[in-house]
């Protein structure tokens, strides 16, 4: 298991960090950016040896997770937007297998039903205008 958030300063992130820049020492896939090069880190850690990532939003935008094909969403953000960019990292062009998305939904609360709603309808239309 991985955790991605927005600092990735806990020990096991270090550890995996300390041995990307070990395995890539000489390389052009280091970018001199420790946040950029964490995150890379953290992709391939997940992809190579981890079955489970558990990301904060900081892994909404900006990595390519296309090996991955199920996400998970524990909560429901306000912005249905939030919930596409998550779904992206995954379900992306040359993606190999079908995405499976499984939204946990807190039926008491008007506005995750709000959204969640909201998001529905967006994949119908979707699915109406463009088939399966």
């Amino acid at each position: 298991m991985v955790l991605f958030n927005g600092s990735n300063t806990d020990p096991k992130s270090k550890e995996i960090y300390q041995a990307w820049l070990e395995r890539h020492a000489g390389t052009d896939h280091i970018t001199n950016s420790p946040t950029a090069d964490k995150r890379a880190a953290l992709v391939e850690y997940f992809r190579d040896d981890a079955y489970i990532m558990i990301a904060t939003e900081a892994a909404a935008e900006g990595i390519n997770l296309q090996f991955c094909n199920l996400v998970v969403n524990y909560d429901m953000p306000w912005n249905p937007q939030r919930i596409e960019q998550r779904i992206g990292r995954c379900h992306r062009y040359g993606q190999k297998f079908d995405v499976v998305v499984v939204n946990f939904l807190n039926r008491s609360n008007a506005a995750d039903v709000g959204v969640y709603q909201l998001l529905d309808e967006k994949f119908r239309l979707f699915n109406r205008v463009f088939g399966a």
